[in-house]
């Protein structure tokens, strides 16, 4: 038996370990509401900023490099009625959402 996957992460001085098991333990009922609030507002901010940056030119690029590489149908592009390859869609919308910096999850970085 894999002693590891059952080990408590107070047992064990790792921290990734630490926020793995609480990933995966934590339930939505023991959220603070505070805490689904700030998870909700994050949430639409950057499916709206994603939306409005398929409108932009780099959107647009990534959005047509997505639908032409083919594949499996399986998620859906924001802001288009089409589906392409869950991990096209999942690239696309990354962009989308940050190519206009209309999102407000990442508000500050380190000035090189």
């Amino acid at each position: 038996m894999d002693t590891a996957a059952t080990t408590t992460p107070s047992a064990v001085a790792d921290p990734i370990r630490t926020l793995v098991h609480h990933a995966c333990t934590v339930r939505f009922r023991d959220l603070p509401a505070e805490t689904v609030a700030a998870a909700q507002r994050a949430l639409l901010d950057t499916v709206g900023a994603g939306i409005a940056g398929t409108g932009a030119p780099m959107g647009r690029m990534v959005a047509d490099a997505a639908r032409e590489t083919g594949g499996r149908p399986d998620s859906t592009l924001w802001g288009y009625r089409q589906r392409v390859p869950a991990a096209e869609a999942a690239f696309v919308n990354a962009i989308t959402a940050r190519c206009l910096e209309l999102d407000d999850v990442h508000e500050g970085s380190p000035v090189i």
